[in-house]
C-alpha cells in the first residue's frame, strides 16, 4: 500500500497578498499545483480526501488527481486560526467531491 500526503500549493497569505483564514493560491500556487499534473502519470487513486478549504481544493482540482473515491474532510483543516467555529458556519463546498461527512467543524475549539 501506498500513502500519499500532499500540502496544498502556495497560497496567497504565504506571500502576503491576502489576510483570513481561507485564502486562495497566489500566482505561483496556481502554477505549483498545475504543474502536480505531471507527477501522477495517469495514476488512478484508490481515495483522495481533500479539506474543504479553498487552498486544498484549487490545488486538488488543478492538480488533475483522478480518484476513485474523493471526498472532503474537514478533519483536515489544520486549526481555527482563533476563529470560532460559528464565524465560519454556515460553510458550503463545491460540488467537486462526496461532501464531508465528519463535520470537524462543529467540534468546539478547546480554549
Amino acid at each position: 500500500m501506498k500513502i500519499w500526503l500532499l500540502r496544498h500549493a502556495q497560497s496567497r497569505t504565504q506571500t502576503g497578498e491576502e489576510t483570513g483564514w481561507d485564502p486562495a493560491l497566489s500566482d505561483l500556487g496556481l502554477k505549483q499545483a498545475e504543474h502536480l499534473s505531471s507527477y501522477w502519470n495517469g495514476q488512478e487513486f484508490d481515495k483522495i480526501l481533500i479539506s474543504p478549504l479553498q487552498r486544498a481544493r484549487m490545488t486538488y482540482l488543478l492538480s488533475e488527481a483522478n480518484g476513485k473515491h474523493v471526498q472532503l474532510d474537514s478533519r483536515l483543516v489544520e486549526c481555527t486560526w482563533g476563529l470560532n467555529y460559528k464565524d465560519i458556519l454556515p460553510y458550503e463546498a463545491p460540488d467537486i467531491a462526496e461532501p464531508d461527512l465528519h463535520d470537524a467543524w462543529l467540534v468546539p475549539s478547546v480554549e
